[in-house]
């Protein structure tokens, strides 16, 4: 968030509340399901803290905050504040593409053995956008 909320700053763009929740929400998606992968990557050297999260706390986390990424991300393709709203870019179109991507993210680590989840997103977003600059 801070690197956020800095970045915007240097560069003086304006980021809206929108962008600042999906991108929480995604960054507490991504250390909860870390969290969850944790012991079973590390096994008994795993931190000593996370013995207090309880696996069905740590799913609905991990949904919710799935959940909450592209709903927070449609409200800023909505925003009229949006920088790219005000250039005449309609992105709101954008905002079915990034539920898909989601879902599908979900999809291929709820069928992974736990522990595998580095490098998933990047490629799979690689993927989308050769699949999208070959059609």
């Amino acid at each position: 968030m801070l690197r956020v909320f800095g970045g915007g700053s240097i560069l003086g763009i304006h980021v809206s509340n929108g962008g600042y929740l999906a991108i929480f929400s995604g960054a507490l998606f991504l250390s909860l399901r870390k969290r969850k992968n944790e012991p079973v990557y590390y096994g008994d050297a795993a931190r000593e803290s996370l013995k207090n999260y309880t696996l069905e706390f740590l799913d609905k986390g991990i949904q919710i905050f799935l959940t909450l990424c592209p709903v927070f991300y449609s409200l800023v393709c909505a925003s009229y504040d949006t920088v790219a709203v005000q250039m005449g870019m309609n992105l709101i179109w954008t905002a079915p593409l990034i539920t898909l991507i989601c879902l599908k993210y979900y999809l291929d680590i709820s069928h992974m053995p736990e522990g595998i989840l580095y490098g998933l997103f990047l490629r799979e977003v690689v993927k989308q956008n050769k699949n999208l600059l070959l059609t």
